[in-house]
């Protein structure tokens, strides 16, 4: 109980205010043009509040200290990305999201956080060898493979991205 506390404590005061602020201001947007929507939001306020208390105490040593996790999330992010062709549903004529219930999830949010860990480990373990070509070009297609469903693809399929 004492950790938590601690780590309530520890909370940047600046960043809490700024985001009760900005989510106040959204809410009030929200309430005057679309009513309706105001409850919604306001719960989607909540759990994303609450997942980013939970999310705070994650110990992000381990992605630091474990290149098998690292990679373990970029393949699991790519095949999410793979299986929006055959599990996601077709909203507005475009296959990005899963849908769970009411809720829609979009893998290629999570896939840019994972690829920034990813490149971020990559070339802090490379970084006095950045001048090799080699080094370069996995880098390159670390990104270019998520980027070739995101667009190639969706091409081919006749789905629009944008």
């Amino acid at each position: 109980m004492t950790r938590i506390l601690s780590k309530i404590k520890s909370f940047d005061p600046i960043l809490l205010i700024s985001i009760v602020v900005i989510s106040t201001i959204g809410l009030l947007s929200i309430s005057s043009s679309t009513p309706h929507l105001f409850l919604r939001q306001f719960l989607f306020i909540c759990v994303g509040f609450l997942i980013m208390i939970l999310i705070s105490f994650i110990d992000w040593r381990v992605l630091r200290d474990s290149p098998y996790l690292v990679f373990t999330l970029y393949i699991v992010s790519v095949l999410l990305l793979i299986g929006l062709f055959f599990f996601a549903p077709v909203i507005r004529d475009v296959r990005r999201w899963y849908s769970i219930g009411p809720i829609l999830i979009g893998p290629g949010e999570l896939v840019k956080l994972v690829l920034i860990i990813l490149l971020a480990k990559y070339f802090s373990t490379r970084h006095v060898e950045m001048y090799k070509i080699s080094h370069i070009v996995l880098s390159g297609l670390y990104v270019f493979i998520p980027a070739l469903r995101l667009y190639f693809f969706s091409l081919i399929l006749g789905q629009q991205q944008f």
